[in-house]
């Protein structure tokens, strides 16, 4: 049971007020503190951070939190009833709702468990210690286990219990405790549990890759991540995605760089990360799984730092024009990460230059008698070329007049 006479913080969060919640805290706690806030959304609400998802934790069965969440006129998603999960919908917004457990036996990511009403009991199969704070709708933090609010404050990423148990249950607790540490630690990572992420890394490779993949572009989402960067090497958990070039200079002068020009792009960082030739880039494909158009973001980065080697004001406007402001500002700042000078002028071009729209097209072509195919393309493209020397000025009638020359010799009026 909960002993609501124990030492508590008290905290103001802006979810004590919404209405949303109350709805659905008022159906579950019908009859005394049988329902509270969990996890994630209490922890950073005592750390002063941005709420993330509100989840619930509460001594109903899923049997039972259907009825009474019904009964209070909410919709009910049973999105995970055999692990006592279930999902409120109030006022158009999720509530994860997950009946208070213990774990009989795991297997890795699954596990058999038992419904409980013993919030401690259900503290202790958490996987870290800052994870396990509670709170009620007054902003009453409860700390089952006594150490969570001390830890969160002080900065300590700390197993509950043994960290090589708590691994088992969940290998993919090794990354999860590298992120954290990242976002929420201070100091050197808790020793024990470098000990047990080291001595069990090899269970990374069993892992989804879509599980992986969100872990990794979260760690890379610090503000700076290559001090946990360096540590997870030294581990033997970076899954071959760090390159043989890789330096965590790099990373560093990246990441400074983007907060500089508050352009903040995590692909730009895992191409620092995995490198930039074509067999880095199937190692890549191989260990995450990411959407085209991130995909295509990370070789339109890679091409356009390759383009900017050298960056001149030209050749800056030119990668704008290709591939847009935003593509030419993380490539420049890519190119700078490795000691490339990049004067501010050059970063403001990348920033601000609107680029403008050819004024020729093939149609434009055809219309003066060339007709469609290889030909065409290449007056079009040769024609395009000349304009972008003219830094963009020419008009239509000066770029019909150009494709006259790059045609001349070729039969039919132009």
């Amino acid at each position: 049971m909960l002993d609501e006479n124990a030492p508590y913080q008290q905290i103001d969060a802006p979810w004590m007020r919404d209405p949303a919640a109350w709805r659905v805290m008022d159906a579950l706690n019908r009859d005394g503190v049988q329902a509270l806030f969990v996890g994630g959304c209490v922890r950073d609400a005592v750390l002063g951070r941005t709420l993330g998802d509100m989840d619930i934790a509460t001594v109903h069965t899923p049997v039972e939190a259907t009825a009474l969440l019904e009964a209070a006129g909410l919709k009910v998603v049973p999105t995970g009833i055999d692990h006592g999960t279930l999902t409120a919908v109030a006022e158009g917004r999720p509530f994860e709702v997950t009946t208070l457990r213990r774990d009989v036996e795991t297997f890795g990511r699954r596990a058999t468990v038992a419904f409980t009403k013993d919030w401690k009991e259900d503290a202790e199969r958490r996987d870290f210690t800052i994870n396990t704070l509670l709170a009620d709708m007054d902003g009453k933090v409860f700390d089952p286990l006594g150490r969570g609010l001390e830890d969160a404050k002080a900065g300590r990423i700390l197993f509950v219990g043994d960290p090589e148990t708590r691994i088992a249950e969940d290998y993919l607790r090794i990354l999860r405790f590298f992120r954290f540490h990242t976002h929420y630690g201070r100091g050197e990572p808790d020793a024990a549990a470098l000990r047990a992420c080291k001595k069990m890394a090899s269970h990374l490779g069993g892992l989804s890759r879509e599980r992986v993949t969100a872990e990794f572009l979260r760690i890379l989402a610090a503000e700076n991540p290559a001090d946990i960067v360096e540590t997870m090497i030294s581990c033997n958990c970076t899954m071959d995605l760090v390159g043989p070039d890789y330096t965590a200079a790099r990373l560093v002068r990246l990441a400074d760089l983007q907060s500089l020009y508050n352009a903040p792009d995590i692909w730009s960082r895992l191409l620092v990360l995995t490198g930039q030739g074509d067999d880095r880039m199937q190692v890549l494909r191989n260990r995450l799984i990411l959407a085209k158009r991130d995909y295509d973001r990370i070789q339109d980065i890679k091409k356009a730092a390759n383009e900017l080697l050298a960056p001149s004001q030209a050749v800056v406007k030119k990668a704008v024009y290709l591939y847009g402001n935003d593509i030419a500002l993380h490539a420049l700042l890519f190119t700078a990460s490795a000691g490339t000078a990049v004067p501010d002028n050059v970063i403001a071009i990348a920033r601000t230059w609107q680029a403008p729209v050819f004024p020729l097209s093939g149609t434009d072509l055809k219309q003066t008698g060339i007709p469609e195919g290889p030909e065409l393309g290449r007056i079009l493209k040769e024609t395009e070329c000349w304009w972008i020397a003219q830094d963009y000025l020419p008009n239509k009638t000066a770029c019909l007049k150009q494709a006259g020359v790059v045609a001349s010799g070729q039969k039919g009026p132009i």
